[in-house]
């Protein structure tokens, strides 16, 4: 209730006319009047936000069960080689005849992003963050936006299979792959992207990219220890093992329909905590009767 429009927006109105450093006037929050409805009402708002939350929780269990279903299958394949018809496969020095390992600079193009800061209001494309990155799941909803000249959009502009990973600071190494359903965005300056030159390998790449693995790996070669730093080149030294071409399509077309039931549960959720929100100061208010 204390961060419903009831408190923050007069809160804010309070300070109209401040100079300095404004902040709310705290005589006026003291005195502030707020509606609490009958406690019977209480409760069925509760149970009305509860279902929301209920929602929610239950497509988070269902992402966090198909991320490992994902995981699990990689780790099958290319860790412990158990793949299909793996027992008639010959090996040669360790791995499946065919199979390489390479290293991430052979594999994509990097690119530094875009220098500037980032709107509140919709006046350009998405402005992806660090800090947007380093979370456990990408949120389109919290991303700002940024202005930026139509000549240089075309540059910096994130496409699907694009993968995003933090050069400074605590989360350096954090990744997150662009899946289909993504707005107009482009990516800020302390992120570099990693473009998959071979697109069918782009699923791969980026499991590689956003596992612990990797991130631990960049953690521990990034230079500065009171803020550390690691530069494309750094980005790009970690080693993966690529198998042959029909391998590669059995496990996108297992995983992509994967990646793309998650990003629907994502979306879904995001869709129900904005209404979740959007309600609360309306029940209790009296605007909608429960």
């Amino acid at each position: 209730l204390v961060s419903s429009d009831f408190v923050v927006l007069p809160a804010i109105n309070s300070m109209t006319g401040a100079s300095g450093r404004q902040r709310a006037d705290r005589g006026f929050i003291v005195n502030l009047k707020i509606l609490i409805p009958p406690l019977p009402t209480q409760q069925k708002i509760a149970d009305i936000l509860s279902a929301y939350d209920d929602l929610i929780e239950n497509n988070n269990s269902r992402i966090e069960l198909l991320e490992k279903v994902a995981q699990n299958l990689y780790k099958e394949w290319f860790a412990r080689f158990r793949f299909p018809n793996y027992k008639e496969t010959k090996f040669e020095n360790g791995l499946p005849l065919g199979w390489k390992i390479f290293k991430l600079s052979e594999l994509v193009e990097t690119q530094y992003g875009y220098t500037a800061s980032a709107e509140s209001e919709n006046g350009g494309p998405k402005f992806l963050r660090i800090t947007d990155i380093a979370q456990k799941n990408l949120n389109w909803g919290n991303v700002p936006y940024c202005k930026i000249e139509e000549k240089e959009l075309l540059k910096y502009l994130l496409e699907e299979g694009d993968i995003l990973v933090a050069r400074t600071g605590a989360t350096v190494g954090y990744a997150k792959r662009i899946n289909k359903n993504s707005p107009q965005a482009i990516f800020a300056s302390f992120l570099v992207r990693l473009k998959p030159k071979n697109k069918k390998l782009g699923l791969m790449i980026g499991m590689v990219v956003e596992s612990e693995q990797y991130k631990s790996f960049i953690q521990a070669i990034a230079t500065g220890a009171a803020q550390p730093q690691a530069n494309a080149q750094l980005l790009t030294l970690f080693s993966m093992i690529v198998p042959d071409d029909n391998l590669v399509n059995s496990f996108n077309s297992i995983v992509e329909p994967i990646n793309d039931q998650i990003e629907n549960l994502l979306m879904k959720n995001r869709n129900l905590i904005k209404q979740r929100d959007l309600l609360l100061p309306r029940l209790m208010s009296g605007k909608l009767e429960v």
